[in-house]
């Protein structure tokens, strides 16, 4: 309708002055936002000839709340985590079991040993497995790892994986160790996984579609009401809990965060998959 027309136009103007020719010249570039209700929209964007190009089939329309990307998301216990691909990624493997198909990605959020387990990972990995760690956790891996540091990005495959910064306010994880969290941008999704990591001020720049946070962790890292508080600025679709079913957390914490979430965003409490 005119008023979805006129909100292209604005995001397109906006779009001229980020996206710039010697940067993204005659690179495809995929904008999404969303309103309330849950409908979210998707511009194909291009550069060519210095101009900046909107698909004529674009932008694409669809109801975000019938979409798949949550039945992708598999929680292996703990803090560990795969989303099924492509690519295939997992997310601090512990105690994990052997798959008949290499990981496309591993990402590794510090050296902590229930993050960064060499002996899983080398269960997992295969020769075109990327790697992506914080600088001590790859100091653990050797030169199997990509170091990221907050804020870099790096493409792998379709999806596209950003740091995030992930410290406490305590003496359990400072920020001088360069631990991280990661966005995982994939088929027009934003999954933003917290790993260790207190409520911090450069949480206000993240947004994402399903937030995967720590319950109950202990270790100085976000409680369970700054787990809320999180959830109801960002205003993710879903919630995910981690770092729980071990130590830490348990199944009624998770339970205890959807009652004060509210309705808010879906809480999802996956069954532990092998």
């Amino acid at each position: 309708g005119g008023t979805h027309r006129k909100s292209f136009r604005r995001i397109i103007t906006y779009t001229r002055l980020i996206i710039t020719p010697g940067r993204h010249a005659d690179r495809p570039c995929f904008i999404s936002f969303s309103n309330r209700g849950g409908w979210k929209w998707v511009l194909h964007l291009h550069l060519a000839g210095g101009r900046l190009i909107c698909d004529e089939h674009l932008p694409n329309l669809y109801d975000r709340r019938g979409a798949t990307m949550i039945d992708r998301i598999q929680w292996l216990g703990h803090a560990s985590f795969r989303i099924q691909g492509p690519p295939l990624i997992y997310i601090n493997p512990w105690h994990v079991a052997r798959n008949a198909f290499h990981a496309d990605a591993i990402l590794i959020t510090s050296d902590q040993y229930d993050h960064c387990s060499p002996g899983d990972i080398d269960k997992l990995r295969g020769p075109n497995t990327v790697i992506v760690a914080s600088p001590l956790a790859a100091v653990t891996l050797g030169d199997h790892a990509k170091v990221l540091r907050p804020w870099q990005s790096l493409n792998i495959g379709l999806a596209r994986v950003t740091a995030v910064p992930a410290y406490t306010f305590t003496h359990h994880h400072p920020v001088s160790k360069g631990e991280l969290g990661f966005v995982i941008s994939l088929d027009y999704y934003d999954i933003y996984y917290a790993g260790s990591t207190d409520v911090i001020p450069e949480l206000e720049h993240v947004q994402a579609d399903v937030a995967i946070l720590p319950v109950a962790a202990g270790q100085g890292t976000m409680s369970l009401e700054q787990a809320v508080s999180l959830v109801k600025r960002m205003r993710p679709s879903w919630v995910i809990g981690s770092h729980w079913g071990t130590f830490g957390g348990t199944h009624l914490d998770v339970q205890a965060m959807a009652r004060e979430i509210d309705g808010q965003s879906k809480v999802v409490m996956l069954e532990k998959m092998r």
